[in-house]
């Protein structure tokens, strides 16, 4: 969004990030539908380098336990020239977004503790007492965007990891592979033309009590992502689970409610 309206000279533009840097490591990748490229096109993402990403033909889909497939969807279909499904590493993708802008935009270690409105105007004030007016205001935090509507976890745990090529066998390099079981499912695609590491994201069903939630910490732990490990054992081989590399665990947390949060200011 910033990247579109710096095309425009009317617009003054800041981004607020709470962290204190943008994390640029290699690994996990990310799918874009055709809608995502038309708007990324717009910005100039076709000018990256074609070996950077790639364009997958169909999702073929497998039942988990025999690893038996049950049919595909051609998402070839949908692409046409210059917008196609596609699939790359998200530290690319925000790498791409972030040389876009200059040095100045990016406002680090910036985290909003209060929001007020005057007039036509909206002043933020941040962490140590920072402060700032705008007009427009954009709050991008996913499902934690509005702390008036409590997120609350949905008793699963997200798995990330990459995989080599050379571990995976009878799966069409040129799909995206998605295998389906009662309590869990994982996907496997290629994120770029070299097809040497493969992504890998799973969703596992998983009780959590309200302590260990509030314990952020606990899914860097090596004894809990053990016991994530142990859980998956059950559904498949620990051939393919000790071949995950860069192996990590995260909550899902789902929002009940949407609010409406008045005029100029979007979630």
């Amino acid at each position: 969004i910033a990247n579109l309206f710096k095309e425009n000279q009317d617009y003054q533009v800041d981004i607020f990030e709470k962290n204190t840097s943008i994390n640029l490591d290699e690994g996990y990748g990310i799918q874009l539908s055709i809608n995502s490229i038309k708007l990324l096109n717009r910005i100039g993402f076709n000018t990256l380098e074609s070996k950077d990403i790639f364009n997958p033909k169909k999702i073929d889909f497998y039942t988990i336990k025999q690893e038996k497939k049950i049919c595909d969807l051609n998402i070839s279909d949908f692409n046409s020239e210059d917008c196609k499904y596609t699939t790359l590493k998200r530290s690319k993708l925000v790498q791409f977004l972030k040389d876009r802008l200059n040095d100045n935009v990016i406002k680090y270690d910036h985290s909003i503790e209060k929001i007020e409105k005057k007039d036509d105007q909206i002043y933020l004030t941040f962490n140590e007492n920072n402060k700032a007016i705008c007009h427009h205001l954009i709050i991008s935090d996913g499902v934690f965007s509005n702390n008036e509507i409590k997120s609350s976890y949905n008793n699963s745990v997200a798995i990330r990891g990459n995989i080599s090529k050379n571990k995976l066998h009878n799966l069409n390099e040129k799909n995206i592979s998605l295998f389906m079981g009662h309590n869990f499912h994982y996907v496997i695609y290629p994120v770029n033309k070299e097809n040497e590491n493969y992504n890998f994201i799973g969703v596992l069903k998983y009780q959590l009590k309200a302590k260990e939630l509030e314990n952020y910490t606990l899914f860097k732990e090596e004894t809990f992502i053990q016991g994530i490990k142990d859980k998956l054992q059950n559904e498949f081989s620990t051939t393919f689970l000790e071949n995950i590399n860069n192996f990590k665990c995260f909550p899902v947390f789902v929002s009940k409610g949407y609010l409406k949060p008045g005029k100029n200011i979007f979630l």
